[in-house]
């Protein structure tokens, strides 16, 4: 298991000897959203936008909160400015097409 979360600038938490601790999929999802940060500074390179990832358990107060208000029936979903645009099992390809297209379409 490697001893680091970052990636493409994301500020993750490094990981330790506790990693073993961790759920396998919350393990998972950290690296399935470190290759989509990377992904997506090659694909948004260029445009005059900022991008910050969050990262929420839907099985927290705000990740309930977040599946209801955005109806949200999986572990995985993607919003850009408070808009569903990605959820379940989807490609790097297709989240940064959609976080891409979602981006130009708030550019104007």
């Amino acid at each position: 298991m490697t001893h680091e979360f970052g990636a493409a600038g994301a500020e993750f938490c490094p990981l330790s000897d506790q990693v073993v601790e961790y759920p396998r999929h919350v393990i998972e999802s950290h690296y399935r959203v470190a290759g989509l940060v990377k992904h997506l500074k090659k694909v948004l390179r260029g445009l005059p936008i900022n991008v910050q990832i969050k990262m929420i358990e839907a099985a927290s107060a705000v990740g309930m909160w977040k599946c209801l208000r955005h109806r949200i029936r999986s572990q995985s979903a993607i919003l850009v400015n408070g808009r569903k645009i990605c959820e379940g099992d989807y490609s790097l390809d297709e989240a940064a097409e959609s976080i891409r297209r979602e981006a130009l379409r708030i550019l104007g």
